[in-house]
């Protein structure tokens, strides 16, 4: 009988990269992160001849580009040490462009920055005995199109998605030559999952935090949504070549949107 898969029975790694290309290796203490949506998907293109046959049958298509689709969601949490990057350390930088600033014991900050930061997910599923036959999954040159922070409720939560260079997996692993096996990033083998996956920090509480707008507190919030949207996405149509090639950037856009309380306050007024 197969073994199904379970969605509660996965795990999520990640690893910011050097280079979008180069698959870089990850632990299960540094990069470990807890997550409530996943999803990783590869794409290939198929190719339709446009020859007309007579017939009104189509002639059989070729195989194109390859390119990926990923999403997430989880709990905003930092990484319960004061002056270290949280465990979606990978994304941030994906997101904002730039490595934190770390203050010992004191903060971890993330700056705009025009540079293209990309990560590389590793999703791993497990049968219910334990085992890890079922597809796991690589995505390699991942860029963050958009990232939602939502605040007010219970927990607050952070959405990513984008685009990914290419997805690899292990029922197609060894089939990825060719034309193809820059996709391996450099890999001779599909990595073992890591031992002893540790997650840090505990999440933020929704409804807490404060709002300073031009030097005023406003205590009047209710809820906020802040969507970045980076204007990054993959270089998908290199000639020669049969997936992503490279990262690129357009216009960045921020969004804030808030839920406030009426009154006559001067932060309000701002």
């Amino acid at each position: 009988m197969a073994n199904y898969s379970l969605n509660r029975l996965r795990r999520l790694y990640m690893a910011a990269q050097s280079d979008p290309m180069v698959i870089p290796t990850v632990t299960g203490t540094a990069n470990y992160c807890l997550f409530t949506k996943l999803a990783i998907e590869g794409n290939q293109q198929i190719i339709r001849r446009p020859d007309i046959t007579g017939s009104r049958s189509d002639l059989p298509g070729l195989a194109g580009r390859h390119t990926g689709t990923w999403s997430t969601s989880m709990s905003l949490a930092g990484n319960g040490t004061a002056g270290n990057a949280p465990d979606c350390d990978a994304l941030l930088q994906a997101t904002f462009g730039a490595a934190p600033t770390l203050v010992t014991s004191t903060s971890a900050t993330y700056a705009q920055s025009d540079n293209i930061i990309t990560a590389a997910l590793f999703h791993y599923r497990h049968t219910q005995a334990g085992g890890t036959t079922l597809t796991n999954q690589i995505s390699m040159g991942t860029v963050v199109d958009t990232a939602t922070f939502t605040l007010g409720a219970d927990i607050a939560t952070v959405d990513f998605s984008g685009k990914s260079i290419f997805v690899l997996d292990t029922e197609n692993f060894s089939a990825t030559t060719g034309v193809l096996v820059a996709g391996k990033g450099g890999l001779v083998s599909f990595p073992a999952e890591p031992s002893t996956p540790t997650y840090h920090g505990l999440p933020v509480i929704g409804f807490t935090g404060s709002l300073t707008v031009d030097t005023n507190s406003v205590i009047e919030l209710k809820s906020g949504t802040i969507k970045i949207s980076t204007g990054n996405t993959i270089v998908d149509d290199t000639f020669g070549y049969y997936m992503g090639s490279g990262v690129q950037g357009d216009f960045r856009q921020i969004h804030l949107s808030l839920t406030l309380d009426d009154s006559d306050s001067t932060a309000i007024q701002d």
